[in-house]
């Protein structure tokens, strides 16, 4: 059996390196303690969006919405689904729906035309929240689709009614030809 020495010399070193582990692990330790956390909570669960009625517009002479003055509108319900609150968010689209797009007025100069009278969700007017691109203080359809609005929030189990009306400016020259399709796309995100 071999035989184990033990000088001054190998007990100093073993000492000193079990009192470095010490250190170590007590500085580690002290690091650790010094983090708190209080009041924080994890969920699951999605806010979902629930969509009835009809969600675009079609601005033609077929309807009349392209004389002067005329007026279109539409009306969604907004259903949360889900088991979250969740933050409803307004995009709007359109595109020239007449077919002839070089002899007449483009999709934008159209909507250009189409005054923003009612944006609606829950009773309540939205239509603050659509900047007037030119500052001529008429907020209109191409406005609308330059912005990206907050509509507001919707509660689990929540419906809210959603509406839009566009009046045809009087001033409008627009031919029978000229018409657009506007697209109103809602999205929901889960609140935190």
């Amino acid at each position: 059996m071999a035989e184990i020495r033990l000088t001054r010399r190998s007990v100093l070193i073993a000492v000193v390196a079990v009192g470095l582990v010490a250190a170590s692990a007590g500085i580690g330790t002290i690091a650790l303690s010094g983090e708190q956390s209080a009041g924080n909570v994890i969920q699951g669960g999605t806010a979902d969006l629930s969509v009835t009625d009809s969600a675009s517009l079609v601005v033609n002479d077929s309807n009349g919405s392209l004389e002067p003055g005329a007026s279109i509108g539409g009306n969604m319900t907004l259903s949360n689904t889900g088991i979250r609150d969740g933050t409803v968010n307004l995009n709007v689209t359109y595109t020239e729906s007449d077919g002839n797009e070089s002899a007449d007025l483009s999709a934008d100069e159209t909507a250009k035309m189409l005054e923003l009278t009612a944006l609606q969700y829950g009773g309540s007017s939205i239509r603050e929240h659509v900047s007037d691109q030119y500052g001529d203080g008429t907020v209109t359809l191409y406005d609308l689709a330059q912005s990206e609005v907050d509509v507001g929030t919707l509660d689990p189990g929540e419906r809210q009614r959603f509406r839009v009306t566009l009046t045809m400016n009087e001033s409008a020259n627009v031919s029978r030809s000229d018409g657009l399709n506007a697209t109103f796309t809602v999205t929901a995100t889960k609140s935190y």
